[in-house]
């Protein structure tokens, strides 16, 4: 019996250990450990000692998991607001970081990161009508970014700066931003799976001197600015492949350039030209389909032949 309930302490130990600490209002997490949003929250309390303004969620330390459970962080303010905030108080590096399942909106960027991290997720965040940013990075590396939306910002809906590299930019939706739809400056990322469409800039903005980036298997259209744009010419130091770019207004878009399916440098890669004819095409739902499913035949077809 003695045993039994030895066995069943370290039990409940272990449950302690690992149990989700319940969010009921905006915080500052100074300690690390695993975080859930238990309900809607508002405002900006929190004071930044670094970047300025005040977040609504404040992670100043590594090793924290948040995990908004599809609640949303809401506020209705020009002021200089952050939905959650990601800072060291004395700027040193973090890494470790998850946020996942968050809803930010109103604020001036619903997720603002001025600190380097690595090694951390950012998953399924949903952004939209901020007066800056929806999502915006500093210096992050070894990272995942991935199935995030990022729409009807008033500036770029997913920002990648700085000395951002190496990470992992995956099934990402930035549309109706008032800037571009997704900005990177960095090298040694990949870019996979964007969809980018009805952005006042660019679709996606590759910032000189990036270099040694994979932009593939991207859909950017009825862009006002390019489809996919390299600055400085850097589609000659990155990997562009099978991006599917058309309907945009600048008639300067990379579409027409980058690499061919097999990843050699040059202007011959098939779906990027075959996109280049449809610059004019008024993507629809079934007109859209029909036409992404015959390039992937054209490049099926290329590849066999070559």
């Amino acid at each position: 019996m003695k045993l039994h309930f030895f066995y069943f302490g370290i039990l409940v130990l272990l449950g302690l250990a690992f149990a989700q600490i319940p969010i009921t209002s905006c915080v500052d997490l100074q300690d690390s450990g695993d975080y859930v949003l238990t309900q809607d929250l508002s405002g900006s309390p929190i004071p930044s000692t670094s970047a300025g303004g005040t977040a609504c969620i404040r992670i100043s330390t590594s090793d924290v998991t948040l995990d908004c459970a599809n609640h949303e962080l809401l506020f209705d303010s020009n002021t200089r607001a952050t939905a959650v905030l990601i800072e060291h108080p004395t700027n040193s590096p973090m890494q470790n970081i998850i946020v996942k399942n968050c809803r930010f909106t109103g604020y001036q960027d619903g997720l603002f990161a001025p600190t380097s991290i690595s090694n951390s997720q950012f998953l399924r965040l949903n952004s939209t009508r901020n007066s800056g940013y929806g999502l915006y990075f500093w210096a992050i590396s070894r990272s995942v970014i991935a199935n995030n939306s990022a729409m009807h910002n008033a500036d770029t809906g997913l920002y990648v700066a700085l000395s951002s590299n190496n990470n992992q930019i995956l099934n990402n939706t930035v549309a109706f931003n008032d800037h571009h739809g997704l900005a990177l400056l960095g090298n040694g990322n990949t870019v996979s799976g964007t969809i980018s469409h009805d952005n006042l800039g660019s679709g996606i903005f590759i910032i000189a001197p990036s270099s040694g980036n994979t932009i593939t298997s991207n859909v950017a259209y009825r862009n006002y600015g390019e489809g996919l744009a390299f600055e400085l010419g850097g589609e000659s130091t990155n990997t562009v492949l099978l991006n599917l770019d058309y309907g945009n207004r600048d008639p300067n878009s990379a579409g027409s350039s980058g690499s061919d399916s097999s990843g050699s440098s040059g202007t011959s890669s098939l779906s990027n030209a075959l996109s280049q004819m449809q610059k004019s095409a008024s993507p629809s739902c079934c007109g859209s389909l029909v036409f992404l499913t015959f390039t992937l035949i054209g490049v099926v077809l290329y590849k066999k032949s070559n």
